[in-house]
């Protein structure tokens, strides 16, 4: 599948506007500036008063950070979301909205953090999976990264479109279609979720591939050039990581998600990490 040229490419600008909140949000928004949670909303949704216990944690002066939230801490606070059931329900991501909208709030959250927060948001604003047309690549890793090695022998790579008009990815839909294209159909995987990465944390994950055999500098090098012609600057990167049993083995590793700009076209590569 070519990648389309960079000027067919439309630019979501979805959070240029603030987000209009309901009633029922703006008690859930009592998280968002780390003051008491409601007692219902606690037993609605227990995932929100852990995502306030971390925020509060991250916030004390005697954290690793000091007062302001890093990338790190704001990552396992959202964590959270996943943690309690395996999914971002519609309250939990108003409280996002809420969070980003919030000036009391986002004093003292850093640069990295609100960036980790955002893109969060915009992963998980829609909890159903559009039409994405993901197929494997058949050509070998060696051709599409310009260098071979283990990583390249290793990974399996996909690439698909949502047709115009037909939506556009987001969680569910990097979730549903790698289980049906990427995943091993004989193996046994257990739920996990993609998260936001940067640029650095792409490097970290493809030179740490796997500890016996590390990949060359150059299969590093074109394993991220195949993933950015299509994420084109963009920072829509998304990894996770999956565990899988097979034939009584435990099976290890990761997969990267490349999502361009207008959140139409997604590259995949799926790399086994180790065997337990």
């Amino acid at each position: 599948m070519s990648v389309p040229p960079s000027g067919s490419l439309r630019v979501c600008h979805r959070f240029t506007e603030p987000v209009p909140l309901s009633t029922p949000l703006k008690s859930l928004l009592a998280v968002a500036s780390l003051v008491t949670v409601p007692a219902t909303v606690a037993r609605i949704h227990p995932s929100v008063p852990a995502l306030q216990e971390k925020l509060s944690t991250a916030r004390a002066p005697v954290s690793a950070e000091g007062t302001s939230i890093s990338r790190t801490e704001m990552k396992e606070a959202l964590d959270a979301f996943w943690r309690d059931d395996g999914m971002v329900d519609p309250d939990e991501h108003a409280v996002v909205d809420g969070m980003l909208v919030d000036p009391a709030f986002l004093s003292g959250v850093s640069g990295p953090a609100r960036e980790y927060l955002l893109a969060f948001e915009e992963l998980n604003d829609s909890s159903e999976a559009s039409p994405l047309l993901l197929q494997r690549v058949t050509r070998s890793g060696a051709e599409l990264f310009g260098a071979a090695g283990p990583l390249a022998r290793t990974a399996r790579m996909a690439e698909g479109l949502v047709p115009e008009g037909q939506g556009i990815i987001n969680h569910d839909t990097l979730l549903a279609t790698y289980s049906q294209t990427l995943a091993d159909p004989d193996a046994t995987e257990e739920p996990f979720w993609f998260e936001p990465i940067t640029q650095r944390q792409l490097v970290g994950l493809l030179q740490g591939s796997s500890p016996q055999q590390p990949p060359t500098p150059d299969e590093v090098d074109g394993a991220m050039a195949y993933l950015n012609q299509v994420a084109l600057g963009s920072a829509r990167l998304y990894a996770g990581h999956w565990r899988a049993r097979l034939h009584g083995e435990e099976l290890t590793g990761y997969v990267i998600a490349a999502v361009s700009p207008d959140r139409r076209m997604v590259r995949m590569v799926r790399v086994p990490s180790g065997t337990h």
